[in-house]
């Protein structure tokens, strides 16, 4: 009898920001021992089961307590002493997704490289398209994931009000960014 198996493909996502969910978590053995493999989807539907790494050591400075922080949209102060890392399915986020490719086999493969917190729609939230614009502009401009993490670790885009936004979009463009004019059914965005 003969065992026949279908062909899997795997198209990579486009770099960029996407709004996606944690949908499993799972504890790996790595190169650097036991960690922890978070396993996001795309709210859109533009990826599935792409993975985010982290080590189980739960800091300020480690890529898990900063994780904790921006999903729970809290200082790191307020995270209890003992996290159930599985309480972390079902959040939302935005993930910033990057090519790189593998030393071993030369393939290209997406990955997350940051994950900032989920854009929030309330009514008296930062207008979408304002936070859209910010995030847009930190990918532009490259800004280190250490330094996104910094950024959103107290204040999340989506809960700045307008003068906090403008500071923001000022420090990051270092006044040498110049947005182009919204398109006439655009919100004014004075930015």
């Amino acid at each position: 009898m003969a065992i026949t198996i279908e062909k899997k493909s795997y198209e990579i996502p486009d770099p960029g920001t996407y709004s996606a969910q944690i949908t499993s978590v799972t504890l790996e053995d790595g190169e650097y021992g036991e960690q922890i493999r978070f396993s996001w989807d795309a709210v859109d539907g533009a990826f599935e089961d792409l993975w985010y790494f982290c080590s189980k050591t739960l800091s300020q400075q480690s890529k898990l307590g900063k994780l904790c922080v921006t999903l729970r949209n809290c200082d790191f102060s307020d995270l209890p002493s003992q996290v159930e890392i599985e309480d972390l399915i079902g959040k939302e986020g935005q993930v910033v997704i990057e090519h790189s490719t593998s030393k071993s086999s030369g393939n290209v493969y997406a990955k997350i490289t940051t994950v900032l917190p989920a854009i929030d729609q309330s009514e008296d939230a930062l207008p979408a398209k304002w936070q859209e614009r910010i995030q847009n502009l930190m990918n532009e401009k490259n800004v280190g994931s250490g330094i996104l993490q910094s950024l959103f670790s107290v204040n999340a885009v989506s809960k700045l009000n307008k003068e906090q936004a403008k500071q923001l979009v000022s420090q990051i463009k270092e006044g040498s960014v110049d947005f182009s004019e919204p398109e006439s059914d655009d919100e004014d965005i004075p930015f």
